[in-house]
């Protein structure tokens, strides 16, 4: 896109109270501040994400985005708005320190990923309900939940070959779709969602006749469109192993007659073997 733009992308499994599974949860969400709307994803306990995601949709309504702290600090004050409420109703179960590490580490763990613009930067943070604290992300990209380290290394790997992400949906919905074929626990479908600035051209129109405007939107994509692209991801990658095979097979048969012409000197040292 002409426009700097901030992808987030989630699977549809999620983990409800009991451990019980949900096929069909919508994790990508849209909070609305008096004066931009920024994208939320949510992993671990859904019901709980989504509380803590409700809370921040009314504390953000009639807040004005100020800085990048203003989202942050709604986020804090939304998921420690639901940790105290857990830690009052279960206050008579006289829970040791580590069960309440266990509870919400493990439990009932939850995650927020948050993804928006201030001043036209963009800004990746998470928060979860364990050390409730937004830590913002250090590289351009960033991925939570049960599939989040496989997700960091598929990232890594786009990150390398596409330095500034110029096809950074694209990527999203190949990462998400690797992870689902590969980890246990996430399934389609594959949503799709991105948030960017106002263009300034468009801003600085309404700046010059003095109206207001939302400093960032968000936009989700068309369903039929992530699966088309998925599908045709699916098939070129499948090509592309096809193709990659042979050249596979001749570097194994190259590193195995190298690994034996050493094994070989191994042993003909050990044995005295000219």
């Amino acid at each position: 896109m002409n426009r700097p733009t901030i992808f987030l992308a989630c699977d549809s499994q999620t983990t409800g109270p009991g451990a019980a599974k949900s096929l069909d949860a919508q994790k990508l969400r849209t909070v609305e501040f008096a004066n931009a709307e920024i994208l939320v994803a949510h992993a671990g306990i859904c019901d709980l994400a989504e509380s803590v995601i409700e809370i921040m949709q009314r504390k953000a309504k009639n807040t004005t985005l100020e800085s990048e702290e203003t989202v942050t600090r709604v986020a804090q004050k939304s998921i420690c708005e639901v940790r105290d409420h857990l830690i009052a109703i279960n206050k008579e179960c006289n829970f040791s320190e580590d069960a309440w590490k266990r509870f919400f580490r493990d439990e009932n763990q939850l995650v927020l990923l948050l993804g928006f613009y201030f001043d036209r930067k963009p800004y990746l943070y998470t928060i979860d309900n364990d050390f409730c604290l937004p830590i913002r992300a250090t590289k351009p990209y960033k991925a939570i939940g049960i599939g989040g380290p496989m997700g960091e290394m598929f990232l890594r790997e786009k990150n390398q070959a596409d330095p500034g992400f110029e096809f950074g949906w694209q990527i999203s919905i190949s990462v998400i779709e690797k992870v689902i074929e590969n980890m246990d626990g996430c399934g389609r479908p594959t949503w799709v969602a991105m948030t960017y600035p106002m263009p300034e051209v468009i801003a600085k129109r309404y700046e010059t006749e003095g109206r207001p405007y939302k400093q960032s939107y968000v936009g989700f994509f068309d369903r039929s469109e992530i699966d088309l692209l998925a599908s045709e991801l699916k098939v070129e990658e499948a090509n592309d192993a096809v193709h990659q095979k042979p050249k596979m097979l001749e570097l194994l048969k190259r590193f195995s007659a190298k690994q034996l012409e050493e094994c070989q000197k191994i042993v003909n040292k050990e044995f005295g073997i000219q």
